[in-house]
């Protein structure tokens, strides 16, 4: 994967949509995204569901009884495909029904609009295939496998939200968290 200013800018308005539409259905937002959270590990537990090693997602939205956890996958654009951690989709299967994957697009166009697709129990709903790509950590140690899926057939299962209410953030490219 290649980092970049934009990539990481394009990333974090996008969980922002994300955050803004859980906020605006009435949830109550948790961030985990920067790992090892132990509210992930208490969810786990809520839900007495088997916890895989290395279990990620980006946040954990509460309505009511239901829970949600939630990876957000963001594109500057239209989209492109998704790739995924091998972690990530462990962590989907584990969670079954409350597992939640929001792909965002066009977080950095400002002549389209924002485009929010969600997709319940993703591991299930969508056909991941083993991608290509690998990654390495900042001292370039260690492999984690890949798989991928078209953003075409994250569609077709996928329910486009309606952000006509939600106040969303602008556009911000390259401004720090």
């Amino acid at each position: 994967m290649v980092w970049s200013p934009y990539a990481e800018a394009a990333g974090r308005r996008g969980e922002a949509i994300a955050s803004a539409y859980e906020r605006h259905r009435g949830g109550r937002l948790e961030d985990i995204s920067r790992g090892g959270d132990p509210r992930l590990s208490a969810v786990f537990a809520e839900l007495h569901a088997i916890q895989p090693p290395r279990a990620s997602a980006d946040l954990i939205s509460r309505v009511g009884s239901e829970i949600r956890v939630i990876e957000v996958k963001s594109f500057a654009r239209g989209g492109g495909d998704l790739t995924s951690r091998g972690r990530q989709v462990a962590t989907w299967r584990a969670l079954g029904h409350n597992a939640w994957l929001y792909v965002v697009t066009n977080v950095m166009v400002r002549s389209e609009p924002d485009q929010l697709w969600l997709v319940r129990d993703p591991a299930a709903s969508l056909p991941w295939t083993p991608a290509e790509r690998r990654f390495a950590d900042e001292g370039g140690r260690g492999h984690e496998g890949f798989l991928g899926c078209s953003i075409a057939e994250m569609r077709e299962v996928g329910t486009l939200a309606d952000l006509d209410d939600v106040e969303l953030p602008e556009p911000d490219l390259l401004s720090r968290r």
